[in-house]
Order: structure tokens, then C-alpha cells, then sequence
């Protein structure tokens, strides 16, 4: 797909919308690497759940990559995407942000390499990083924390193969 494939605030939603605002993601999305958008969207521009979703913020021009998951019907009256907080970090979109998106294709990781972002940290069980990742999409320099041991951990990835835009990461 190419960038002229780019659905949002600068072609698509000229017709009839003015893009997806930022909102914050339900409670029980948090830290998952997900998001919904609401149900008239989805369906104007084919989407289904589980589709890779590239998010671009064009005011910071950042981007990130998540999962879409289906809308709540009291949703279908606002154009939005419910990002939560990892995603809105990466994005970093002021309140009430119209952001692009577009669907794209990501092949599984091989290698994903991550380091602390503002420390050097060392893992008691190296599994539990790749838990926490499982069934997530990742871009170069993406941002994201999970809770262990009673302390919030910041990583920022700094490479994968393969050598793509986004990948996804599944278990074997």
C-alpha cells in the first residue's frame, strides 16, 4: 500500500467526514496495543476487527500502529478512534486531535529488539516481556510500559526483522 493509499484527515475525510478525533481508550483496553473506532467508519472504509491500523498525527507527524477492535454503538454519531495511553504517547495528539489512518499489512517478527527507554533494565523472567507483546503490532521506536514487580517499565523498540514498516508479534 502505497502512501497515496492514506485514508484521512487530507483526502478520504474531505468527503463527507473531517477526520477521527483522539479519544481517550475504554478502561478495559488499556495497555492491550488496541483500538476502536467508531462503526459508520469502520464500515465506510471496509475494515474489520483484528486489521492492522497505521495512525498518523498530522500536527506532531508521528505514527503508530495498533490493532482495530470493534466500536461501541453510542460511538457511532462521533468520527473517533479510541487510543489509549501507550498509543496516544507515540502519537502525541493534543485533546481533540483529527488524525490519518490506513489499513496495512504487517509480516510476524522474527526479532524484535527493545531497550529500557530511561534506564538499563534487566528482567527477572525474560518471558515476561514476550507475554506482554504477544498478539501486538510494533513500529520502529514505538513506546510502550507494562507494571512489574511494583514499578511501571518504559521500552522503546529499536529494531526488528523483518527489515518492514510494522510487525507482529506471536507466540510460537
Amino acid at each position: 500500500m502505497s502512501d497515496e493509499d492514506f485514508i484521512g484527515v487530507g483526502d478520504f475525510f474531505k468527503k463527507p467526514w473531517q477526520g477521527l478525533q483522539v479519544k481517550d481508550a475504554y478502561k478495559e483496553d488499556v495497555g492491550r496495543g488496541i483500538l476502536r473506532i467508531d462503526a459508520e467508519t469502520v464500515h465506510a472504509l471496509n475494515l474489520k476487527t483484528g486489521d492492522i491500523i497505521k495512525i498518523f498525527n498530522p500536527k506532531t507527524r508521528k505514527s503508530t500502529v495498533g490493532l482495530l477492535w470493534g466500536g461501541y454503538e453510542e460511538e457511532d454519531r462521533i468520527k473517533s478512534i479510541r487510543l489509549d495511553a501507550s498509543l496516544r504517547r507515540n502519537l502525541q495528539p493534543v485533546p481533540n486531535d483529527k488524525v490519518e489512518i490506513r489499513k496495512i499489512c504487517a509480516p510476524l517478527a522474527g526479532i524484535v529488539i527493545v531497550k529500557g527507554l530511561n534506564e538499563k533494565i534487566v528482567l527477572k523472567e525474560a518471558n515476561v516481556l514476550t507475554k506482554k507483546l504477544e498478539n501486538r503490532v510494533i513500529t520502529l521506536d514505538d513506546i510502550f510500559s507494562f507494571y512489574s514487580e511494583n514499578r511501571r517499565l518504559d521500552f522503546i523498540v529499536k529494531d526488528f526483522s523483518p527489515k518492514e514498516i510494522t510487525v507482529r508479534i506471536q507466540s510460537s
